[in-house]
C-alpha cells in the first residue's frame, strides 16, 4: 500500500481533510470502502474521470473495465478527492481492482485493492 501524491489510499473511515484514518488494501465483499485520491497535480473535477478496473488475465491488457464515471462534486483546482462504495453493489465479486483518476488519458492517481468473500 502506498500513500501520498499520485496514489489512491483505501480504508473504511476518513477525516475532514479526506485523509484515510485506517489505511489498508484488503476488504470483505460486504464492507464499505472509502478512498482518498491524492493527485499528482491540482485539477478541476469537471475534467476528471474515475476508472475502476478488475485485474483479469483473460482480458486484453490484463484489466477489465468495471466502472467509468465523472468525479463529483464540482470543485476547482483540487488535489485530494474522496469517494466511497459498497463492493457488492459496484464491483464484480472478489478479486484485485485498480482505481485510477484520469485527466484525459493521463493517470493522476492510482491505487490497488483486493476484495475477498
Amino acid at each position: 500500500m502506498q500513500i501520498g501524491e499520485g496514489f489512491v489510499t483505501f480504508g473504511t473511515r476518513s477525516d475532514d481533510q479526506f485523509h484515510i484514518i485506517d489505511p489498508r488494501s484488503t476488504f470483505g465483499i460486504g464492507e464499505r470502502i472509502v478512498w482518498s485520491a491524492f493527485l499528482t497535480a491540482p485539477a478541476d473535477s469537471v475534467d476528471l474521470l474515475i476508472r475502476i478496473l478488475k485485474m483479469d488475465n483473460s482480458a486484453i491488457g490484463g484489466e477489465r473495465l468495471i466502472l467509468e464515471t465523472a468525479v463529483t462534486p464540482l470543485v476547482r483546482d483540487a488535489q485530494i478527492f474522496q469517494n466511497r462504495i459498497r463492493p457488492q453493489a459496484v464491483l464484480d465479486g472478489p478479486g484485485i481492482y485498480v482505481v485510477r483518476y484520469l485527466l484525459g488519458e493521463d493517470v493522476l492517481s492510482e491505487g490497488f485493492l483486493e476484495v475477498t468473500t
